[in-house]
């Protein structure tokens, strides 16, 4: 039974191909709206130089470059990631670069850092992997420093929508995915777990993402492997898995394929 793509990510160096979770980050960081999208949630964490900032699960350290720039020669960025493959490309992407950056093999879930180490702490697209991201969360706010920034940006995998007739069984594709993340409802339930962690200035900013090539929505949100996995597991017969792809594949030809998701980035202050 094929495993769902984006599942890989909690396990990158245990997959077949690891490489392909860092062309997975490539690519999607090299998109348009990805690119606004990362400057809008740079904008949002207000850097100052001297800022010491946390990267959790920081993968090839694109996001840690950008951060080291801004905090300058007195500040300070530390990436962690658990991927023994992420750690390696960032640090290799970074050897040569003048920047205050640092890298470390690291579960986010026990972070090796002392309490009040940080002005900003921030995650983005990395907790609904994990197994127990409220403990993720948890240990961000203590390594955090009174009046620190806590940002943490998830897409909403309840919120995955395609534009296809058969309501019923794009709904049945489309659970799949959601219910095979660990956590896909984890970004509409972000704004509570940061009140119950008394967390202060919490803001929610959505982030929508539209995809209208089928061949680029396939491979952001594991539509074809969602398919057969559902046929796979019988929560969809052969005909109809079939059938839903086709369909896709000829919207997308037409050029009227539509597909989205929205995230959402919270932020809150450490008292």
């Amino acid at each position: 039974m094929e495993k769902l793509g984006l599942l890989g990510f909690s396990e990158v160096d245990r997959t077949k191909d690891p490489t392909y979770y860092v062309n997975y980050l490539d690519n999607l960081n090299e998109s348009e709206w990805f690119q606004g999208y990362k400057d809008r949630g740079f904008a949002r964490l207000k850097i100052q130089e001297s800022n010491h900032i946390l990267d959790v699960g920081c993968g090839v350290g694109k996001d840690a470059q950008v951060l080291a720039k801004k905090v300058g020669k007195s500040g300070r960025v530390v990436g962690i990631d658990s991927s023994e493959t992420m750690i390696a490309e960032a640090r290799q992407r970074t050897k040569n670069l003048d920047l205050p950056l640092e890298f470390y093999l690291s579960d986010a879930h026990i972070i090796d850092f002392p309490d009040n180490s940080f002005d900003v702490c921030r995650a983005d697209r990395v907790l609904i992997y994990l197994a127990e991201p409220l403990k993720a969360i948890t240990e961000m706010v203590r390594v955090a420093r009174s009046g620190a920034r806590i940002d943490i940006s998830e897409p909403d995998m309840a919120t995955l929508v395609v534009d296809m007739p058969n309501r019923e069984l794009t709904r049945k594709i489309l659970n799949v995915s959601c219910d095979n993340i660990p956590n896909g409802w984890l970004a509409h339930q972000l704004p509570t777990i940061f009140k119950d962690l008394g967390l202060k200035n919490i803001t929610v900013n959505p982030e929508t993402y539209i995809v209208k090539d089928f061949n680029m929505a396939s491979h952001s949100f594991d539509l074809t492997k969602s398919a057969k996995y559902a046929q796979e597991n019988g929560i969809v017969l052969a005909e109809e898995a079939e059938e839903w792809l086709a369909y896709l594949e000829e919207a997308s030809y037409a050029g009227r394929f539509f597909s989205a998701i929205t995230g959402f980035c919270v932020c809150g202050h450490k008292p």
